[in-house]
Parts: structure tokens; C-alpha cells; sequence
């Protein structure tokens, strides 16, 4: 017998045992190949999904740790690889209202909508949407239901809801809700740094400044807060307490080129100048400030008292009165500039001028005192549009275009056929150098106009 025949394996036909092994073995393999497949191919559908509902827990926390801006590229991320997932739309429309962006968030609401997102929450946040633009006209009914939602949704409601009550000025109302938020999440900082500046806008200075130091108890960097703070201060005349307030927010305000900016070094330059103006350091500090600034203010004239007051502190009253000559014809019944013009006369020996301005002063100081009486009409007609508009007149006239603009504002959108108010904002706006401000009320008149002759 040859020694293939004796000792060589059939290549074909395999001995018994393991012919035996084979065979139990090949359904088990081609079993596990077909499950590896089955795996895959349900990996490749599953994890994408299971990737962006990651990136929406993700992106829901930052929201709640109010990081909106990572929130927002975290969602926008997911949106490339699901851009129909309602989920996805839902959270970028709240995280747009978030951001104030109100009309890129009804976009997104519409388009999760569209996706079947949850019809009920769809609408919830829609309603968030109008309270937080201080028009409850059609969601006032519904405050009570929106509050009756789970206990890990109360705050942002009720924020939206406080936001909206603060931005059309009704007091009571937002302190209540207020309230209602602190009940759920009383550290926020936000909550109180609210409270405060609806303190301030009645000039009850010493509760706004408790509610700032407590937003910052919670929040040392809180930049609001510390801006507001740095402002009560100044109208208490406590320079040391709002230079402290001020030099802490400046470095939090440095990427921020806008008007708060702007508020944060004025009110800097002021406590310079107030304390210890003998100082050459202090003066010098003050003029590094302002060195960017040229007597072309036209745009924004919120810097010449300042100018003027570090001219006064020079011993150069002759460049204050210059710095506060447009700003005079502009607003010739402003009590703090009038103030200012009276005690550059004075230092300049033109007594005539100065006492004229005094008087000037005072007829005006008179006439805000008119406005603590409408305070007491407004807690007794929460949703008088009249007052505001009366209210935003004065403050307009006598103090401050910025808080009269949100005067004039508040009685546009409690009434909004209150025609007087919408001129008085809009013209306001462009007398002030705010175009786009005015541009966007301007629009806003017209609209209504416009469905008023449909």
C-alpha cells in the first residue's frame, strides 16, 4: 500500500471524528456571523441616535448652568446628523429663547412641530416665547397651568414669566413670581439680580443693593449684579463701595463691546473723580479712561457729564460747560446735567447763568416729585398704560433715556394702539443715537398700523 493511500487525509472528504466537529461547528459560526451583521447594522442605525440624545442631556445641563452658547453648539453639532429630529428642533428653539433670539426659536419650534415633538411641550414653550416678550394678551389665562408643570421645569417658566412682568414694568407681579421661582431654585443668581433692578427702577436703592450683594453671595463673578451694585452705590453716594463694585466688573465686561461696557467706565471714571480727585494717579487713571473719547458724541453723548466732571475736577470749568453744550440743547431739562452746567457757571464766575441753571434744577426736582404719586396709581392699576407712558415721559425728560425707553416700552405692550407712546419711544430712540433700537419699534408700529387698516 502506498503511503498516500495509508497515511494522507482525503483533502475532500474529512475523517469521521472530525468531520463530526465540523459540522456542529458550522451553524454556530454562521450563526455568530449573521448576529456580528444583525449587531452592526443595528449599531450603525441605533448610535447615532443614542450620540445626539447624548448631546441633548449634555447640552440640557450647560442650559441649566445657563452656558447657552456651548449649549447651542453643542445642538447645532446634532442637528448635522439629525437635522429632523423634533428633539434636536425643540432644544434649539428653547435655547434661542434663551438667548433672546425669539424669532430663530419659533423656526425651530415650527420645524419640531413638523417632526411630531410633543405637542403639548411645543406649545408650552411657544407660550414661554410671548411671556418673555412681556405679551401675555393670550397666555394670561394660562399662567396657572404653566406653573403646574413638574418641579425640574418651574424655574425656567418661571423666569420667562418674571422676565416678561419685569420688561413691562408690573411690579407686583414680577416680585411674585419672583417669589414662586425661589421657592424651586433660590440660589440663582439671576433671580435676585432681577429683584434688584426692579428695585432700582422705583429708586429704592437700599433693597436693590441687598438683592445684588445677594446675587453675588451666590455668584461672586456675577457681571450684572456687580454692575448694578456699582450703579446703586453711585446714586447713594458711596464711592468706595462702587468703586469696589465697578473695578470687579470691569475685567467681566471687557469682551463686551456695548453699552454696558460703557456704563462700567463711566461709573468708574465718576468714583475717580469723587474721591480723592486731589490724587494725580487717580486723575490719570480717569483720563486713560476717556482717552479714546473726541468731542464727536453724536452718536452716544452718554460719556460728556463725565467728560465735564473730569473737566470741573482739572479746574477747567470753561471745557466742562463745552463737553455739556450739545448734550444741553439736546436735553435741556436733564436734572444731573443741569446740575453740572449750574456749577461750571458758578466756578466761572457767571453768576446769572448759574443761578438760572439752579432754578432750572429745581423746577424740575418739582416736577419729579410727580412721579412717586403715579408709582402708588400704578400698585393700584398694575396694567395702566397711561401711567407708564406719563411715568416714561419724565424719566425721559428729567433722568435717563435708557430706563424712560423701557418706561415708554412697557405701555407700548400693554397697549398697543397707545399711539402717543409708540411716537414718544421711536423718537426717543433716534434723539438718543439707539437707530437700531428705533428702527425695530418704528417696525413694530407699523405692523400694527398695518392689521389696524386690514
Amino acid at each position: 500500500m502506498s503511503s498516500l493511500e495509508c497515511g494522507s487525509r482525503d483533502p475532500v472528504k474529512p475523517r469521521s471524528a472530525d468531520g463530526k466537529r465540523a459540522q456542529q461547528k458550522a451553524p454556530w459560526r454562521a450563526m455568530a456571523i449573521v448576529v456580528t451583521a444583525a449587531c452592526g447594522l443595528l449599531g450603525v442605525s441605533v448610535a447615532p441616535r443614542v450620540w445626539t440624545e447624548f448631546q441633548i442631556r449634555k447640552a440640557r445641563r450647560l442650559m441649566d448652568a445657563r452656558q447657552d452658547a456651548r449649549a447651542l453648539d453643542l445642538l447645532r453639532r446634532a442637528e448635522r446628523f439629525q437635522p429632523n429630529s423634533g428633539s434636536i428642533q425643540f432644544h434649539l428653539g428653547r435655547v434661542h429663547r434663551h438667548l433672546g433670539d425669539t424669532e430663530t426659536s419659533g423656526k425651530h419650534l415650527a420645524i419640531a412641530r413638523q417632526n411630531g415633538y410633543a405637542e403639548h411641550l411645543v406649545d408650552r414653550e411657544y407660550q414661554l416665547i410671548s411671556a418673555q416678550q412681556g405679551q401675555f394678551g393670550e397666555i394670561e389665562p394660562y399662567i396657572g397651568a404653566l406653573l403646574a408643570n413638574e418641579v425640574t421645569e418651574l424655574p425656567d417658566i418661571c423666569e420667562a414669566l418674571a422676565r416678561g412682568f419685569v420688561k413691562t414694568l408690573r411690579f407686583r407681579d414680577a416680585h411674585r413670581m419672583l417669589d414662586s421661582w425661589a421657592l424651586v431654585e433660590h440660589t440663582d443668581p439671576v433671580l435676585h439680580t432681577m429683584r434688584g433692578e426692579l428695585f432700582r427702577l422705583r429708586d429704592e436703592w437700599k433693597p436693590a443693593i441687598d438683592s445684588y450683594k445677594m446675587a453675588l453671595l451666590h455668584d461672586p463673578d456675577h457681571a450684572d449684579a456687580l454692575l448694578g451694585l456699582g450703579e446703586a452705590f453711585l446714586e447713594m453716594a458711596q464711592w468706595s463701595e462702587a468703586e469696589e463694585a465697578f473695578r470687579r466688573a470691569r475685567p467681566l465686561f471687557e469682551v463686551r463691546e456695548n453699552a454696558d461696557r460703557e456704563r462700567v467706565e463711566r461709573g468708574l471714571v465718576r468714583c475717580l473723580i469723587e474721591l480723592r480727585s486731589d490724587d494725580p494717579s487717580r486723575r490719570d487713571e480717569a483720563r486713560a479712561l476717556t482717552a479714546d473719547l473726541t468731542a464727536d458724541l453724536t452718536a452716544n453723548d452718554e460719556w460728556r457729564p463725565m467728560l465735564a466732571r473730569l473737566a470741573l475736577a482739572e479746574k477747567r470749568p470753561d471745557r466742562a460747560i463745552a463737553w455739556l453744550a450739545p448734550r444741553v440743547a439736546c436735553w435741556p431739562d436733564e436734572i444731573a446735567t443741569a446740575s453740572l452746567e449750574a456749577e461750571a457757571f458758578r466756578a466761572l464766575g457767571r453768576v446769572e447763568d448759574a443761578d438760572r441753571r439752579t432754578r432750572a434744577v429745581e423746577l424740575a426736582a418739582r416736577e419729579w416729585s410727580g412721579v412717586a404719586p403715579l408709582l402708588k396709581v400704578l400698585d393700584e392699576q398694575p396694567k395702566n398704560a397711561d401711567v407708564r407712558y406719563e411715568i416714561g415721559e419724565l424719566v425721559v425728560r428729567l433722568r435717563s433715556r435708557r430706563d424712560g425707553i423701557r418706561w415708554l416700552e412697557a405701555a407700548t405692550l400693554l397697549d398697543s394702539f397707545h399711539r402717543a407712546a409708540h411716537e414718544r419711544l421711536i423718537a426717543t430712540c433716534e434723539k438718543a443715537g439707539e437707530v437700531e433700537l428705533g428702527i425695530r419699534f418704528r417696525r413694530r408700529m407699523e405692523s400694527i398700523v398695518e392689521v389696524v387698516h386690514r
